[in-house]
């Protein structure tokens, strides 16, 4: 079945990071795209297109949220702490499960300190 959403050709032009009155992170993205849908100005058959992308933080740090974050800064340090003959087994095991010895560790940890 052919496609018959109307095309529009998006060609990203520039990218800026920055933040708003606030201080929270705002990227603006410049784009051309086709003449009658851009709000700046026209080059050549194509138009600018100026838009604001902030991003949302949604922190709540409710009880449970900053309980994980304490299990997980509680596994990171286990690991850190641990010497590189410590580290190899779980690396080796790792390994045939394709992941990383960090990855395995801190996922264990986790289940079994709940």
């Amino acid at each position: 079945m052919p496609n018959t959403a109307p095309q529009i050709g998006l060609e990203i032009r520039g990218k800026l990071g920055t933040t708003d009155t606030e201080g929270n992170p705002t990227t603006i993205v410049i784009q051309r795209v086709r003449i009658g849908l851009g709000n700046g100005r026209v080059e050549g058959n194509r138009q600018l297109q100026v838009r604001r992308q902030s991003a949302t933080i949604q922190d709540a740090m409710s009880h449970a949220q900053v309980a994980r974050r304490s299990r997980f800064q509680d596994a990171v340090s286990a690991w850190q702490g641990m010497s590189a003959e410590e580290r190899a087994p779980w690396i080796r095991r790792a390994k045939r499960a394709s992941r990383t010895g960090y990855n395995l560790f801190i996922s264990e940890w986790l289940k079994s300190h709940p």
